[in-house]
């Protein structure tokens, strides 16, 4: 599975972003996002951090938000392609119980946050 937004962790407060977001993604901000490569590292932690999440409508209309910072760490773990087994157990590490691990990971593909490979 492998993630179809982009999940980042930045400053906290970023409600002013999405401008200079979409002035780094240029004129075609899905073509930008649909061509990057996800970054490897871990996001960084602290109380002036927050999980956002980068999405890119079929228009090519780019969308910020918050997320939690569970799942900004799921869906980075996700960006290598990893199996269903190895998501499910990165999502428990992340927190989630063990009986919903399989509901979760199913969730976030029918919510369009993964995609079965």
């Amino acid at each position: 599975m492998q993630p179809v937004r982009r999940a980042a962790a930045g400053p906290g407060r970023q409600l002013g972003l999405p401008e200079r977001v979409r002035a780094r993604l240029g004129p075609d901000p899905a073509a930008a996002l649909a061509k990057a490569r996800p970054t490897r590292e871990r996001p960084p932690r602290g109380p002036d951090r927050e999980p956002l999440l980068v999405e890119a409508g079929p228009g090519g209309e780019v969308s910020l938000g918050t997320a939690s910072e569970p799942l900004v760490r799921l869906l980075l773990f996700a960006a290598d392609g990893r199996l269903h087994a190895a998501l499910a157990a990165e999502a428990v590490r992340l927190g989630a119980e063990p009986h919903e691990a399989d509901e979760l990971l199913t969730g976030l593909v029918a919510d369009g946050l993964l995609v079965a490979r």
